[in-house]
C-alpha cells in the first residue's frame, strides 16, 4: 500500500509560553519585600515622637501635660530626664528624674522615689537588654529602670549620680566625699635592732 501523498502535514510546534511578564513580577515582589518594608518601617519610625533619654528643655507640650497629669509635680519640681520605653513611645511606661524625685510609671500604677531617700542604686551594661538601674531607697523599697541599647543610659545615669550625689554600685562613696587615702601598714614590732658595740 502506498503512502497518501495529501496527508495533512504535520501541525506546528506549539509555541512555548513567554515568561518574561512572570519574571518582571517576580523581581518588583522581591524589590518591594526587601526595599519596599524597610522603607516603610523606616518611615513609620521617622512619624514616632523623638525616643531615648531626652532632658527636660527637649519635651514637647504633649508630654509635659503627660508628665503633670502622671507624676502630678509639685511646685518647683522640674523634669531632668524623661525615658518612654516602650516602642510605640505612647507613655504607657515611663521614667523620669526631676529635681526632687526618681518617678516611674507602668498604665495607671505609678511609683517614686525622692533623691534625698536613694541609699544606692546599681547600674549595669546587660547585653541585648541595655542600661539597667536598680534604685534602693531608705525604707529597702527597689525601683528598676531598663534604658534599651542606643537610647542614651548615660545621660539617666548622669542625673542619677548628678540628682543622689552617689555614684553607681552598691558601696559606692558619695560623689562629694573625697576617697580615703590607703592606710599605712602597721610598725612592725618585731624589727630587728642593731647589735650596739661596746
Amino acid at each position: 500500500m502506498t503512502p497518501n501523498p495529501y496527508a495533512a502535514p504535520a501541525g506546528a510546534p506549539t509555541p512555548k509560553p513567554n515568561r518574561t511578564p512572570l519574571i518582571i513580577a517576580g523581581v518588583v515582589a522581591a524589590l518591594c519585600c526587601l526595599c519596599g518594608v524597610p522603607a516603610a518601617f523606616v518611615g513609620w519610625a521617622a512619624a514616632l515622637p523623638e525616643s531615648g533619654v531626652r532632658a527636660g528643655n527637649q519635651l514637647d507640650s504633649k508630654t509635659k501635660k503627660t508628665i503633670e497629669k502622671k507624676a502630678k509635680l509639685a511646685d518647683g519640681e522640674e523634669v531632668v530626664v524623661f525615658y518612654d520605653t516602650t516602642i510605640a513611645v505612647d507613655a504607657s511606661e515611663c521614667a523620669v528624674i526631676t529635681n526632687h524625685r526618681v518617678i516611674y510609671w507602668k498604665g495607671d500604677e505609678v511609683t517614686d522615689v525622692p533623691l534625698d531617700d536613694v541609699v544606692n542604686f546599681t547600674h549595669e551594661e546587660v547585653p541585648l537588654t541595655g542600661d539597667v538601674f536598680t534604685i534602693t531607697d531608705t525604707r529597702g523599697k527597689v525601683m528598676r529602670v531598663e534604658v534599651a541599647p542606643f537610647n542614651d543610659g548615660a545621660l539617666f545615669k548622669d542625673a542619677l549620680e548628678r540628682g543622689t550625689g552617689k555614684k553607681s554600685g552598691r558601696d559606692a562613696a558619695p560623689l562629694d566625699e573625697p576617697e580615703e587615702p590607703p592606710a599605712a601598714p602597721p610598725a612592725d614590732s618585731n624589727r630587728r635592732h642593731p647589735k650596739r658595740h661596746e
